[in-house]
């Protein structure tokens, strides 16, 4: 399920951009928005974005299709049957063997009331 772009090169992309943010907390901020229960449409969560991660001033295209790629994932591992989310992380040697310790998952057997 892990659609995310690069880790590297999404760095590369925000610093490029003066966004002084990681990916993992673009992810995150994005996640939490979506997980705090608001109905934000593809349209609204790039001004929310752009408040808190550039001064309110609009994004280029480059980052808007980052922060729209992101936006879809998170989107969709929310709606996954199997409730698994993917950790957006920098991923080290060791761990590029073995991403499987870098996702969270929960089953219906875990939550069958959800």
């Amino acid at each position: 399920m892990n659609d995310l772009p690069d880790y590297e090169k999404a760095q590369l992309l925000l610093e490029k951009n003066e966004i002084f943010v990681s990916p993992a907390e673009a992810h995150g901020v994005i996640s939490g928005l979506l997980a705090c229960g608001l109905s934000i449409d593809d349209k609204e969560y790039l001004g929310l974005l752009s408040d808190v991660f550039n001064d309110g001033e609009s994004f280029g295209n480059g980052l808007k299709a980052f922060f729209g790629t992101i936006y879809k994932q998170v989107v969709a591992s929310f709606n996954d049957e199997e409730f698994q989310f993917d950790l957006f992380l920098k991923l080290n040697h060791q761990s590029q063997d073995n991403p499987d310790h870098l996702k969270l998952r929960h089953t219906k057997q875990l939550y069958p009331h959800l």
